[in-house]
């Protein structure tokens, strides 16, 4: 019995290796693609396979995989990578045995808002931690939280491993009733076809590389692999309930397996379980047929393992030759295996030795290797204290230096902010003088004239003739209006200058604008007014901010027409481009570009009569994200164009 339990565990100590040429070739392109590649999701999904590559093979790269694979996904926030990087970190720290960290990781991972088939491998590799700590209730707890999710999924290649593991846990408890309950599960799973495929992560899909010596490894992506397993371990188990008939057809079916599989270790395997099998069976009838039987399987079974060389395999199969022949009355047969046992137990005994003995000569070179080691530490120490003084003290001389440096860079920082406010200041202070200047000179003098003329009128009507009265008249009431146009310009400036004074833009119409352009100037009977709008658009912009620009500039084109003869002002609004346009042209004697560039030009001096109002446009046009474009030609005309 502990012999047929024996060769059953040793299934488990043999792995599969991919090719090495193979690995390092799909490593090579994977890492090329990574350092070239752009796309965050892709470098995860890299990292996750280049993972798989090394998790059995170089753990420190594995890891390194690993973690890539965790910052990427955090940093583009996608909860399900970040679950399955976490999962990855922990199969790192459960194969180094580091099992408490491992399920803290996987922990860690299902507070993730994951998709279901991430928990459930999750949730397999909790399971499988919790087997290797020997907590087998916790692992099946897992184990069947994760078979019931690839169930809801119909991931029938998931399920027949999870029920594999299953299966592995109760054997583990020894329990063989439900490990052959659920074997046949599994073996039912993956024999049953499904039309349905199940996207599942590239490592997954590794081959398993090392099992550590546990039934419950990690899933294998391998169907064929699985089912060489599952039929010896269903074999093994009927094999100990005595159900010989059925435990020879499943470990003849897993030899079947194995051979389409081309796997030599596990074809000779098989074979010595099923040899073994037939041993029990003669022990229990004692029917010499079934030990030729055993005979032969373990003869087959010795000579695949001479090909391999596996010195550990041939001297067990050599001594169930020797127990064989001598049951057969072979003694002569059972001493030369015998002899050729303790040859081959000798030479592994040999190789273990030789390095015992070594390591007992050298150990005493390494203990006077250590006292000397421990003086040098002592004296490092003793250094080392002392460096970590001089290096503490340059750098509290680097903290004081670093602190008087940043106080006067402050310094420096906070005059330079003074020194601009008051050139600010004293900007702002020329401006108000130059600015009451102009209000002195541009609004005294209309004022000054309009009284003059009222005391006039007043105190000495009689020395006005008719024409003299009328002239004064209409040259006061020009000025009155000039004056009132002026201060109008001036407070909207002035309003435009204040904080929170900000536009209110709102859907309106062009012909809605015309019009109240008509009735401001309707009394210029002189000029001839056209507004053309066919197109009859709409705008979305502040009404009286609008309202504004079109009135300074229909009074500024009126204002032209001192020597004009029929004068006319054209309006126009028409669309292009996804862009609105509103142009007015006159007849006037037009300007050089000069005389325009309050328009354009901020720094340009502001005048009442000259300037203010083509300031008041400059302003309101920039508050409502207009431009305004002038082209004006001498003794043609001017034309001006707002964009919005």
């Amino acid at each position: 019995m502990k012999k047929l339990a024996f060769c059953f565990f040793m299934i488990l100590g043999y792995h599969f290796l991919l090719s090495q040429n193979s690995n390092n070739a799909k490593a090579d392109s994977l890492i090329q693609k990574l350092q070239t590649t752009s796309d965050n999701k892709t470098k995860i999904d890299i990292c996750n396979s280049l993972f798989a590559i090394y998790r059995n093979l170089d753990t420190e790269k594995a890891n390194y995989y690993a973690n890539q694979q965790w910052e990427i996904a955090k940093k583009i926030n996608d909860k399900d990578k970040i679950a399955n990087s976490l999962r990855n970190k922990g199969i790192i720290q459960t194969n180094l045995g580091n099992y408490d960290t491992a399920i803290e990781l996987y922990k860690q991972a299902l507070t993730e808002n994951s998709l279901p088939l991430t928990k459930a491998m999750i949730y397999g590799s909790l399971g499988r931690t919790h087997f290797l700590k020997g907590e087998h209730a916790i692992c099946l707890d897992y184990s069947f939280k994760s078979l019931s999710i690839y169930e809801a999924l119909k991931d029938k290649k998931s399920i027949a491993n999870q029920l594999n593991n299953i299966a592995s846990t109760y054997i583990a408890l020894g329990d063989n009733n439900n490990a052959r309950i659920y074997i046949n599960k599994a073996k039912e799973a993956l024999e049953e076809k499904t039309e349905q495929t199940v996207a599942v992560p590239l490592d997954s899909k590794t081959p398993i590389h090392q099992i550590n010596q546990t039934l419950n490894a990690e899933p294998s992506g391998d169907f064929e692999t699985n089912k060489a397993e599952i039929y010896l371990r269903k074999g093994t188990i009927l094999s100990n309930q005595k159900k010989w008939n059925e435990a020879e057809k499943n470990i003849q079916k897993s030899i079947l397996e194995a051979k389409k599989l081309g796997n030599t270790n596990k074809i000779a395997l098989a074979i010595t379980i099923l040899g073994d099998l037939y041993f029990k069976i003669f022990n229990e009838n004692q029917d010499k047929k079934t030990l030729e039987k055993a005979k032969v399987n373990y003869t087959k079974a010795l000579e695949i393992y001479n090909k391999i060389n596996d010195k550990q395999s041939i001297s067990i199969n050599l001594k169930k030759l020797s127990d064989v022949e001598q049951k057969l009355g072979n003694i002569k047969k059972a001493l030369e295996y015998n002899t050729k046992y303790s040859v081959y137990k000798d030479s592994i005994f040999n190789d273990k030795t030789k390095n015992t003995i070594t390591h007992i000569e050298d150990q005493r070179e390494i203990e006077l290797k250590n006292r000397q080691i421990k003086i040098n530490k002592l004296e490092l120490e003793a250094k080392e204290k002392q460096k970590w003084f001089y290096i503490s003290g340059i750098f509290l001389l680097a903290i004081i230096g670093s602190l008087l440096f940043y106080q006067s860079y402050n310094r420096k920082k906070i005059n330079e902010k003074l020194r601009q406010l008051n050139s600010q200041l004293e900007e702002a202070n020329r401006i108000k003088i130059r600015f009451l200047g102009i209000l002195n000179h541009d609004l005294r003098s209309p004022v000054a004239n309009l009284i003059h003329f009222l005391h006039l009128q007043k105190e000495n009507p009689e020395i006005m003739d008719q024409e003299t009265k009328e002239r004064l008249q209409n040259k006061t009431i020009a000025g009155a209006e000039n004056l009132l146009t002026s201060m109008e310009d001036i407070l909207l400036w002035s309003k435009g200058q204040m904080e929170n004074f900000k536009p209110q833009p709102k859907k309106i119409t062009v012909e809605k604008l015309f019009e109240d352009n008509r009735k401001v100037f309707s009394g210029y009977q002189h000029i001839t007014f056209e507004y053309h709008n066919p197109e009859n658009i709409e705008i979305f912009t502040d009404e009286n901010y609008l309202k504004t620009i079109l009135r300074n500039l229909t009074s500024n084109s009126i204002n032209v027409f001192s020597t004009t003869e029929n004068p006319t002002i054209i309006w126009k609004a028409w669309q292009e481009k996804n862009k609105s346009y509103l142009s007015i042209t006159d007849n006037g004697p037009g300007a050089e570009k000069e005389k325009f560039r309050a328009l354009y030009d901020e720094t340009e001096v502001v005048g009442i009569k000259s300037g203010l109002g083509l300031h008041l446009i400059r302003d309101l046009a920039i508050a409502i994200n207009c431009e305004i474009s002038v082209n004006s030609t001498q003794n043609k005309g001017t034309t001006f164009v707002i964009s919005m």
